[in-house]
């Protein structure tokens, strides 16, 4: 037996923890500061669970094995599509770390839902897939939620079996807008809270005035009546870390009690205005922040590392972002850049086969963060300037495995 590739190994006071990136395991040698002889134990004790929980392997080529994997990811196919479906590059906020709304993208072309609904169909097909994972996108979708349903049926028609979202900042669900939407078989759906009513409002102003944070509220409570899930996204970053509790406490007590509502976080990223802009080492002190004051205060909030794989760019054509001009990008940091259009619809573009024929380097695939990271972000890479995030991550991680995840 071989002890994995992917495993880390932590002092943690007067104990060790060794997690797998690859199982996402973990387990604690108490009283135990010698990393070399839990190296040894693990390798001589050679047990079924250590094999299955990943930490020792049988295989003699983990790396090449690494490897296949990554090549069956691009250039195989899934059982499943996920697929993120643009609606509309309009939106009624103009929140102040959007990306998007840092782009212009001006559309000479009309817009081809029926042959994007073709499209969509006869990959499946294709494929085999057995479901789809269908994320209504913008923008912001509910400007064009006949147009969402519109979509959603013709594609139940042709056969597909159907996860369907939507990705909404909320303010425009009313008791109408709700029950279209259920009514169709729409009933999920996720909506970004930052802050107290003063910090959201800031940080997420609409466009004609009105408080989002107030409509929101308002709304997620009819969301409630429906019975709908409910996933509340929190974008932190240094300047609203501090209010996850009132984020919390604000929130109407039907939806905390609701049992399918989930709250989780994730820092801002790729935003160009430079009051909203830090660097890796920013993040992993506020993240590293929020995380203690979630345990701290127990807040219904997941706790989690980051994990950037597997993403639309390193999938072949089982992840994709595509609008309803046919346009097929493969990261929502991409969507509305001309230069980052990966085909459109069948019409595969130079950067398509410039994607596919990038790999990660040989010291990637080596690397004890490879199975969450296969390669690193490429939008982030481009926001921020890091080609190698292995510092953030074993940061992050270290920190994760040492202060959550054995305790849960």
């Amino acid at each position: 037996m071989n002890l994995s590739l992917y495993n880390r190994y932590v002092l943690c006071g007067n104990d060790i923890v060794v997690y797998n990136t690859k199982y996402g395991n973990a387990i604690a040698f108490e009283e135990q500061s010698n990393i070399d002889e839990v190296k040894k134990f693990l390798k001589e004790e050679s047990s079924k669970e250590l094999e299955d929980l990943g930490f020792i392997t049988s295989d003699n080529d983990e790396l090449n094995t690494q490897k296949y994997e990554y090549y069956k990811l691009k250039f195989g196919f899934s059982q499943k599509l996920n697929i993120m479906l643009i609606m509309t590059y309009e939106c009624n906020c103009s929140c102040l770390y959007c990306f998007e709304n840092l782009l212009t993208y001006p559309m000479d072309d009309k817009e081809r839902i029926s042959e994007v609904i073709e499209y969509l169909s006869e990959l499946y097909k294709a494929n085999n897939n057995e479901e789809m994972d269908l994320h209504f996108f913008g923008g912001e979708p509910t400007l064009r939620t006949k147009d969402m349903i519109l979509i959603y049926r013709k594609l139940l028609e042709k056969g597909l079996n159907i996860n369907p979202s939507v990705i909404t900042n909320g303010t425009l669900l009313d008791q109408n807008v709700v029950n279209e939407l259920i009514h169709a078989g729409i009933s999920t759906f996720q909506i970004t809270l930052d802050g107290p009513r003063d910090v959201h409002d800031f940080r997420r102003p609409m466009k004609n005035g009105d408080s989002s944070w107030e409509v929101i509220n308002k709304n997620l409570s009819i969301l409630v009546k429906k019975d709908a899930s409910i996933s509340i996204r929190i974008n932190i970053d240094a300047k609203n870390v501090e209010y996850l509790s009132e984020i919390c406490q604000g929130l109407p007590e039907a939806v905390k009690k609701h049992p399918y509502t989930t709250i989780y976080i994730a820092p801002v990223v790729g935003c160009k205005i430079n009051s909203f802009q830090h660097t890796i080492k920013d993040r992993a002190i506020f993240l590293k922040k929020a995380w203690n004051i979630i345990k701290e205060k127990n807040l219904p909030i997941c706790i989690a590392p980051p994990v950037y794989a597997p993403c639309p760019y390193s999938s072949y054509e089982a992840a994709f972002y595509i609008d309803l001009f046919g346009n097929v990008y493969t990261c929502g940091g991409f969507v509305g850049k001309k230069e980052k259009v990966e085909r459109v619809l069948n019409k595969k573009t130079e950067r398509f086969w410039n994607r596919i024929n990038d790999e990660p380097k040989d010291t990637c695939y080596k690397c004890v963060f490879f199975p969450v990271c296969m390669g690193g972000c490429k939008f982030e890479e481009e926001s921020l300037g890091e080609k190698c995030q292995y510092s953030y991550l074993m940061e992050i991680y270290d920190e994760y495995y040492t202060k959550y995840a054995i305790d849960s």
